[in-house]
């Protein structure tokens, strides 16, 4: 996420004309639940028993512009495990594809996956998805998980925000320069916010670290003094959406806002 200027700082800045490239890894489980008088969810299975589908792909998202944007998923691989399965850390998002059964599905599916969507992309949040007109609905549902992770909703809390209140509150401490240099290169913030995704709006974490933080690049403050300071130049973002802690699910039940489907784009 580039940090040239203070308003880029609120989402990531995509360069018009520019290929961006992800590694996207899923993992969707599924089983038997009850619920108690207290309302806890628990496994009615003791022995771990789930059927658990393991997806992974490459997606590629090309920005005509900086609002408009063309997604394609390739080199797909699925994996499926219908065993029993030991518990793991609860933080552990997903299991290496290694361990899964590998699955082959059929060419027609995969080329249905492999077709591209559009989507319009305004201050960090997808506001527009158009689906090739021979796209099906379980792939249009893919390609809207895809679109979950690539939307960055960091209008709220950003690092700039948290930079700009580090370096006010060592100003008035009479920090050395020096040791406010340091204090901003271990910029290291989390938060989490409501999001509206494909299951509802979701319990949304994100967390932000600096890319590189020997490298400085000079900027305006955000205040009414305008004056230069130093900050990183560029933010590493992690999100994770907790699809167990969602709310009005029934509102969105057709997902992101979709337009009418597009004719087959080029890939």
């Amino acid at each position: 996420m580039d940090n040239a200027a203070s308003e880029q700082t609120r989402a990531p800045n995509f360069q018009e004309g520019t290929v961006y490239h992800y590694s996207y890894d899923a993992q969707v489980e599924s089983g038997l639940s009850t619920v108690d008088e207290s309302g806890t969810t628990t496994q009615t299975s003791d022995n771990g028993q789930q059927a658990v589908t393991r997806i992974q792909s490459q997606v590629k998202v090309y920005f005509a512009s900086q609002r408009r944007a063309l997604l394609c998923m390739t080199q797909n691989k699925f994996g499926q495990f219908n065993e029993q399965r030991k518990q793991t850390d609860s933080n552990q998002c997903y299991e290496p594809l290694s361990i899964f059964e590998p699955k082959q599905i059929p060419q027609e599916q995969r080329q249905k996956l492999e077709l591209c969507c559009q989507f319009d992309y305004v201050d960090g949040v997808i506001v527009r998805v158009q689906f090739d007109k021979q796209d099906e609905p379980w792939s249009k549902n893919m390609k809207r998980g895809v679109l979950n992770m690539i939307q960055m909703n960091l209008r709220q809390n950003n690092a700039q925000e948290l930079a700009t209140e580090q370096s006010r509150n060592q100003q008035e401490g009479n920090i050395e320069e020096n040791e406010s240099t340091q204090m901003r290169d271990q910029l290291a913030h989390s938060f989490t916010i409501p999001e509206v995704t494909v299951e509802g709006e979701c319990q949304t974490t994100y967390t932000i670290n600096t890319a590189n933080p020997s490298k400085h690049c000079t900027q305006k403050s955000s205040d009414e003094s305008n004056k230069q300071q130093q900050m990183p130049c560029s933010f590493n973002v992690t999100k994770s959406i907790n699809h167990k802690q969602c709310s009005r699910i029934g509102d969105i039940s057709a997902g992101l806002q979709t337009e009418q489907p597009q004719a087959r784009c080029a890939q």
